[in-house]
């Protein structure tokens, strides 16, 4: 098994059952304990009957999920008080909860930082994200656009619809780029894709804050809500950013193994 899908599919097991410290420091005597071991399963067998080993007399990590519910009843939270807020800030703040919420359940900053990446796979990313990037702030602009959009073409009979079907458009797209990214998360061990599966939740969310701020535009003086710049952005920065961290010591994690491998 290849050593980076071992570690995750370690720490995932262990999530529950042990304490973040702890599995850092399980996954690091992995990272040490493979370096002259083309497979890690020959050194501490499969990662089942290891974490197997490890949680025997273990009881449940409460704080793993006393961590989760938190972060969730906060989030209840802001939207049952806070939904009133400028559309501008209420997608601030949920966006950065939901960012919140992926690294709290996933913690994949325990994870070594090494990832391999093929030319044709860092092309594939940059491709989806930019076009997540064109796409939202295509939405923004209409939004910053929808007063005068709307007074254009009040006359026109199912202008509301029109705007659902956009809205929807956007959610379906940023669906599909979700589960695409969960898939290369979870199962490809992409770590880096997860910034881009926190995008699409991102979109997600804000898109229906903003179809709800809207639903009764043909009945409505004014339909002026705001904008989620601020949430395009800070989705934008996540999803770039959280790929640059996942691989940025990849060249020093190597050389390192290298130089491990010529002291012994």
């Amino acid at each position: 098994m290849d050593i980076l899908k071992y570690e995750v599919s370690v720490k995932n097991r262990l999530l529950p059952f042990v304490a973040a410290k702890e599995i850092a420091d399980i996954l690091n005597d992995i990272e040490d304990g493979s370096v002259q071991q083309e497979d890690v399963n020959a050194v501490f067998g499969n990662p089942k009957t290891l974490t197997g080993e490890i949680k025997k007399g273990k009881r449940k990590n409460f704080d793993y999920i006393v961590e989760i519910v938190l972060v969730l009843s906060i989030m209840i939270m802001t939207y049952i008080f806070f939904y009133r807020l400028p559309l501008w800030l209420f997608t601030t703040i949920t966006s950065l909860e939901i960012a919140f919420l992926f690294i709290e359940i996933t913690k994949d900053y325990l994870v070594p930082r090494r990832s391999s990446i093929l030319i044709w796979e860092r092309k594939l990313f940059f491709t989806i994200e930019g076009m997540m990037i064109v796409i939202g702030t295509a939405f923004v602009i209409f939004m910053l656009l929808l007063q005068k959009f709307y007074d254009s073409y009040k006359d026109t009979l199912h202008i509301g619809k029109s705007i659902s079907i956009l809205s929807y458009a956007v959610i379906g797209i940023a669906i599909a780029v979700l589960m695409y990214s969960l898939y290369m998360y979870f199962i490809g061990c992409r770590l880096y894709y997860g910034g881009m599966a926190i995008q699409s939740a991102i979109y997600i969310s804000m898109t229906k804050s903003f179809l709800s701020r809207v639903g009764n535009i043909e009945s409505e003086d004014s339909v002026y809500v705001g904008n989620c710049v601020t949430a395009v952005l800070i989705a934008s920065i996540i999803a770039i950013g959280y790929y640059y961290w996942r691989i940025k010591l990849e060249k020093t994690v190597r050389e390192g193994r290298l130089f491990k491998q010529a002291d012994v």
